[in-house]
């Protein structure tokens, strides 16, 4: 589990009860590749959590599903589960859910 280090991030990743990273790289300046590179995505082996900010998170949900860092909006909270998975030889990232946060 990742956060940046914002104070409001930081108290969203609290309530899950889990031990968790601050990473400077998930900060508000950050760019989607910046952030993928830091949690290690596609190559990591376990879950990722990521508690971030938009502009960031809308345009990684962007890169994942259509290869372009583009700005997707959605509402603030929303939890989004990317998977990652090979077909035929092929990668693919697939959106398994997204959660609104009043879903909750």
């Amino acid at each position: 589990m990742y956060c940046s280090p914002a104070t409001r991030t930081r108290q969203t990743i609290e309530s899950w009860g889990h031990p968790y990273e601050i990473s400077e790289a998930l900060g508000l300046d950050t760019t989607a590749p910046a952030l993928l590179d830091a949690v290690g995505w596609p190559d990591v082996e376990t879950p990722v959590l990521v508690v971030g900010h938009q502009p960031t998170l809308g345009q990684i949900a962007s890169l994942l599903l259509r290869g372009e860092a583009q700005d997707l909006s959605f509402k603030k909270g929303a939890l989004w589960w990317f998977q990652r998975r090979q077909r035929n030889d092929e990668w693919q990232t697939v959106l398994k859910t997204v959660v609104n946060a009043d879903l909750v």
